[in-house]
Formats: structure tokens, sequence, C-alpha cells
């Protein structure tokens, strides 16, 4: 009996322990769970903290905190140009007086009555301004993507540009070949005509004639001693 007295306190106190284990480990994960949380509400207060000296000491801060500041307006600066990108896009203004966002073809505001201003849209060689509610719309579309009107740049064929003309030559004239003038005399009983022009004598004195070795009868100066190819004497 004592035995079986044994095995069951052993079993008892295995169960007993891996009781023990269960609750340790849900009250394990109970508190990490409230430090999580503990640490969300700490960052958020230094977020709070952080975003109220930002607003009380936009330009008179500490050097310290410059790079910071300065990142957070650049991050400032990008989020508005997207934020107005989208604007742009979908044709919306904001109202100056109500901060209301109205469609740009509406002409007085829907949620104060004020006068929207006239704006106008930055085309480029890639978009066109709809003539239904003034919004920018691709070239090549057949319809505005925002009011659906028909475009008549889209459905209309562009022109085929005229052909550049081409240039012609003129023809160049031939020389006309020199005619000898033939002189008649009336009152003499002879005809004759003009001679032709002679050339002119030229000033140069006519070329010396070469003198010659008598030995291989190569080309040698005048006042040459020896042949400067056989080495023979001139006579």
């Amino acid at each position: 009996m004592a035995l079986f007295s044994d095995i069951g306190a052993k079993i008892s106190n295995a169960g007993s322990s891996a009781v023990q284990k269960t609750q340790d480990i849900a009250n394990i994960a109970r508190l990490n769970g409230m430090v999580t949380e503990e640490e969300r509400k700490l960052n958020n207060l230094y977020y709070q903290i952080g975003k109220l000296y930002y607003s009380k000491h936009p330009t008179d801060f500490e050097e310290e905190f410059t790079g910071m500041i300065s990142s957070v307006k650049e991050a400032e600066a990008s989020i508005d140009s997207l934020k107005q990108q989208i604007k742009d896009i979908k044709g919306i203004v904001v109202c100056e007086n109500c901060g209301t966002e109205v469609s740009s073809a509406e002409i007085f505001c829907h949620g104060c009555g004020a006068k929207m201003p006239k704006k106008i849209p930055q085309v480029d060689e890639n978009t066109m301004v709809c003539p239904g509610c003034g919004a920018l719309t691709p070239k090549g579309m057949r319809f505005c993507t925002n009011c659906g009107k028909v475009l008549a740049e889209a459905s209309a064929p562009a022109p085929a540009p005229a052909p550049a003309p081409v240039p012609v030559a003129e023809p160049v004239p031939e020389p006309a070949s020199p005619v000898p003038e033939q002189v008649n005399n009336t009152n003499s009983m002879y005809e004759y005509s003009v001679p032709s022009a002679q050339p002119a004598p030229s000033d140069e004195p006519a070329a010396a004639p070469v003198k010659k070795c008598p030995n291989c009868n190569a080309d040698v100066d005048d006042d040459s001693v020896f042949c400067f190819n056989c080495g023979a004497k001139i006579g």
C-alpha cells in the first residue's frame, strides 16, 4: 500500500507543478502586455511633448534640436505637396474662408457662400483643360476624367503638316563661244578679218642644256669637276 501511496503523491505533486507553471506563463504574458501598454503610453507622451515644444518654439529652439526640427519641416512640406497633387487630380480646391473642399468648377463655396478664386490650371505638353469643369485631363482622352464631357480636341484629328517646298535649281547658261570679228570695208575692194591674238613672249630665260658625265651619262652641274655618281673626272 505504501508503494501506491508514493506513486499517488508523486502524480499529485507533478500535477500541481504543471498547474503552477501554467499560471506562471499566464502571469508573465499578462505582465508583458501591461509593460507594452505602458511603453505605448510613454511614447505617446514623448510625442505630445515634442509636438508641443515644436508648436511653442518653431524658430527659437535650442541648437541641439536643429536637425530634428528641420526634418519635421521638410516632412510637413512634402505632405502638403502630395495632398495638393491629390486635390489637383480630383479637381478640388479649398475655400480660404472656411476651409471647405469645393470643386474647381464652382464659383461660390457651398459651405460659407464666399466667392471662389479662379485658379488657372498648370497645363503642360501632356495635359489639357476640360472646357466643362476646368479640370486637367491627359491629352488623347475622348472624355474628361472629372465630369465626363466630350473633348473636342480628342475627336478631331490633327491636320497633317504641309510638305516643305522642294527648291528647284535654276539652269546655268552656257558661256557663248567667242566669234572672230570680221570687218567689212564697203569703201574698199578687199575684205579681211582681224588676226587672232598671239601669246606674249615669256620673260623667263630658256633652260640651259644639261651637262652629262662622259663615263656613266649621269646629270652633273656645270661647275662640277668630278661626277657625283661614278667619280669620273669631268673634262
